[in-house]
Order: structure tokens, then sequence, then C-alpha cells
């Protein structure tokens, strides 16, 4: 009995300790990092970062105040990309007082988001736009930098970009802080114009409504979400409100374009949203936070597109979760099989020091126990020799594992920034197979060789990557063969392959 008890609790530990950095990413899975700007070390503000599938690098913007920032771009071993800018690494240099707040893909480059100061008390939307390289596009608006002019007291919290191509900015108007409306949002197009149909929409449903961000929903229509502030409570509510792409407020969604979820509990001192994300099957997930004096809990809802709260999601459409006492909502993710991943900052009662973690819940708002490091269901970040450890964004590889990046004290002279990569229990993202063709493609993930064998003659075969661009190809009359992808940056790739009744048959890998 007692040898059976000790296997059960192996056992148990074993399925407890299952995620882990990911060595393979800078040998240990984290690497730290101070930005010099002008020479001086800086305190780095780590915000936002980018995932390329094709290539598998990684991108960090890292903002350092008004005064500009830097972009790290690292191979997918961790190495710094010695063909990005100065071995790697670009310095963001303005005339203009700025704060970029997100960056994103464009066919050529990056893309940055914010907003720019050219004098005291005006704040205007911008986006900046750099080549590939990590130069500055000088071909994008005025030397790389849009701005709108007419809108000069706009403060962006967040910015998305959504499968228009058009980037939304949210956060909140300056001018009417404390006032009726207060949360504003623009949006440019990929070419940097500004969507004068939208326009820049103003909103408010009590005195101090913001808008902590916006995603586009796939119909086109755009969801800002955010809090409120409730007099006869005194209490901040969590609000989500639909916009037509016109910017005219959705009446078809919730209750005349605005939903305030209930939560369903007692004791709520206030609530608050402050990420969103829309599922492969629709569904709308809506992340924030919930205070019960004096605990705080990560809040998920989630509802239809029509604003229809899910009842049968968690408990009566709604997840609660916490790792600390204090927390804060910093990102949420979905996977195609409606599993919920989100990154948290928070610290406890008695202790100030900031901890990160990763929540994994499984498609029916469950927690998943099996996704841990430690404490199940979470992922806590560990950082040896850190006193602060500030989580700010997160991102999912089609292999399935997530980078984080966020700043962190107590390691380097300054407040310096981090990455790291962690392995986790979700299914990769973009292996799917289209058959005519019986044919095994191994291995998969591959390193150097990819192995084909068919039932059928294989005329031809061709390796295309994500931009369509044809990168390897040869004719083959064979059923059996191998292919050398040993000089393919790692990514994802396509190979078809063609019989000699010129079938053709796709299937994706994965070069690492």
């Amino acid at each position: 009995m007692k040898r059976l008890l000790l296997i059960l609790m192996l056992s148990y530990s074993v399925q407890l300790i299952a995620q882990q950095y990911d060595e393979t990413f800078n040998g240990t899975g984290l690497l730290i990092g101070q930005s010099n700007y002008d020479g001086v070390n800086m305190i780095d503000n780590a915000k936002d970062i980018l995932y390329d599938p094709a290539t598998g690098n990684i991108v960090m913007w890292n903002e350092l105040g008004y005064s500009g920032g830097t972009l790290h771009r690292y191979l997918p071993n961790g190495t710094l990309d010695p063909t990005f800018g100065v071995g790697g690494n670009v310095e963001i240099h303005m005339e203009l007082d700025n704060r970029f707040e997100s960056v994103f893909a464009t066919d050529e480059g990056y893309q940055l988001a914010g907003h720019v100061s050219p004098e005291h008390n005006v704040f205007l939307p911008a986006v900046l736009e750099l080549n590939y390289d990590g130069s500055i596009n000088t071909d994008f608006g005025i030397d790389g930098l849009v701005t709108e002019a007419s809108i000069d007291s706009f403060i962006p919290f967040h910015a998305t970009k959504g499968p228009s191509g058009k980037i939304t900015l949210a956060g909140w108007d300056y001018d009417a802080l404390f006032a009726d409306p207060a949360a504003g949002m623009a949006r440019f197009d990929d070419d940097g114009n500004f969507d004068e149909d939208f326009g820049f929409l103003t909103f408010g449903v009590n005195v101090h409504t913001e808008f902590r961000s916006a995603i586009e929903l796939s119909d086109g229509r755009v969801i800002g979400y955010g809090h409120t502030y409730n007099e006869t409570a005194d209490s901040n509510v969590g609000y989500i409100a639909c916009f037509k792409d016109n910017g005219d407020l959705d009446i078809s969604f919730g209750d005349n374009g605005i939903v305030i979820p209930k939560p369903d509990t007692t004791d709520i001192h206030n609530y608050q949203f402050y990420r969103a994300i829309q599922g492969n099957d629709g569904s709308i997930y809506i992340a924030g936070i919930l205070a019960m004096i004096p605990d705080y809990f990560l809040y998920v809802v989630k509802m239809d597109v029509n604003g229809n709260i899910m009842e049968e999601y968690g408990k009566n459409g709604a997840v609660f979760t916490k790792a600390t006492d204090i927390t804060e909502c910093k990102q949420i993710l979905v996977t195609p099989a409606n599993e919920v991943y989100l990154l948290s900052i928070g610290h406890p009662l008695d202790d100030a020091t900031v901890e990160t973690h990763i929540f994994k819940i499984l498609a029916d708002g469950t927690p998943d126990y099996s996704f841990t490091n430690g404490n199940p269901g979470t992922f806590k970040i560990n950082i040896e020799d850190a006193e602060d450890i500030i989580g700010a964004k997160m991102v999912m590889q089609t292999d399935g594992k997530i980078v984080v990046t966020g700043s962190v004290d107590g390691v380097g002279g300054n407040r310096d920034f981090f990455v790291c990569r962690i392995t986790s229990n979700s299914d990769p993202m973009a292996i799917h197979q289209t058959p005519i063709l019986d044919f095994k493609l191994s291995p998969n993930p591959a390193f150097s060789q990819l192995s084909i064998t068919s039932e059928q003659m294989i005329n031809y075969y061709e390796i295309v990557a994500t931009t369509g661009q044809i990168l390897l190809q040869e004719i083959i009359q064979a059923t059996q063969f191998e292919v050398n992808v040993f000089t393919l940056p790692n990514g994802i790739y396509l190979l078809n392959l063609t019989d000699q009744a010129g079938n053709v048959t796709s299937q994706t890998f994965i070069k690492k």
C-alpha cells in the first residue's frame, strides 16, 4: 500500500512540473538585456513582442519614456539578428516627444503605433514605419511618421491591428479626462491614412470613461472596452461597446451597443476590462480584473458576436482566478481549441515585489491543472536575483511555445528588459494537411533533412514560404526521397508534391 501511494505521489509530482523554459532559446530559455540609447544605459520599459512564423524571429519593442525606444530582433535560438539595425538593435530617435505602445508586422517591415507630443499638452495619434532591416521607411508619411493633427488631446493606452490591416488606437481624451465623454479611439490604414469614415470616436458611459484597448472583429466591427465610473456605487465598472466601421454605435449589440456584465458575486468594489480577443469560432473573450477588497481576481467574460454572455462558460459566463492578492491583467490569448492564456502581474498584500504569472483556462472555463511549473494551472516566471518581474506582453508561436517580454528590477544597474520562451501543453497551431496523395513526411519539425515516402510516384516537389516565394524545387521521380532543408531559416513552410497525373498535395511543416 505504501509503495502504491509513493508511485501515485511521484506520478502526481511529474504531472505538476509539466512546463519549463525552452532551453533552445538562449541556452536557458531566458535572456535579460539593457538598452543603450545614445550610449546611455536606460531604464527599460518593455512594451510589446512580435513573432514572425515565416522565420521564427522575435521582435521586442522597448519604450524609453518620451525620448524614444529600442527595437530588438532575435533569431529563433535567442541570439540577436545581425542583419537588423546595429547588431540586432535599432534605436528610435525623433525630434518630437513620443510614446509608442505596440509593434506590428507589415509586408516590408514594422509599424509602431502610439502618440507624439509636439508641444506641452498636445497629443497626436501616430504611426511610425520601419523597413525590414530596421531603417526608417522615408516613403511612409513624413520621414516615416504619420499623425493626425486634427486630434490634439488623445493619449492611447494600447493599439491593435485587425483583419482589415487597420490599426486601432484606444485610450482617453486628455481634454475630457473627468468628463463625459472621455474615452477616445482612432484608426489608420496600412498606408498610414487616417480613417476619416471612422473619425475620432469619443465615447462615454458615465464620467471618467476610458478605453483600455479595442479589437477589430472578423466582420469589420470594432469592440472597445475599459471602465467607467459609477457615481451611485462609487466604483468603476467594466463595459464593452461595439461600433460599426463608420464609428456609429452598433445598437444590435448588447443593450443598445453596450454590455456591462454583472459579476456573479457579492461585495464587489470595482471591475475593469483591459484586453480582449476573438476566437476562431467568433466568440469574444474579455479579460480584466475584479476587486473584492482586499482581494483582486483576474476576470474573464465570454460572449457571442451579438454581446450575449455565453452562460455555459465557467460560472455563468465568467471565470475568476488569481495568483497574488493584488493583480492586473496584461494580455489574453486564445488557441484554435478555445484554450485561453492570461498574462498577469501582481504582488501579495504584505509585499510589494511584483510577480508575473501565466494562467491557462480550458475551453469550458475550468483551469488546466496540467499547465504548471509548480502551482497547478499557473506558470510563474522566475528570474534569479530579480526584485520585480513585470510582464508586459506574450505571444504564442505556431509550435505552441509561449514567448513573454517585460521588465525586471534588481538584476542590473537599472531596470532591464527580459524575454523568455516556455513550453506549453497546447497543440501546434499551424500544422495541417490537405491529402490527395497518400504520403508521409518526417520529421516534423525538421532540423536538416525532410524525408518523404509516398505510395504514388512523385514527379516534382517545391517548398514555399508563407510569403508565397518558392525557396526549393526539383523534378524528381521517386516514391521515397529526402530534401535538405538545413539552410532554410527557422519557420513554417509549405511542401507541395505533384504526382504523375498532375495531382498536387500540400502539407505544412516546421523548420527548426
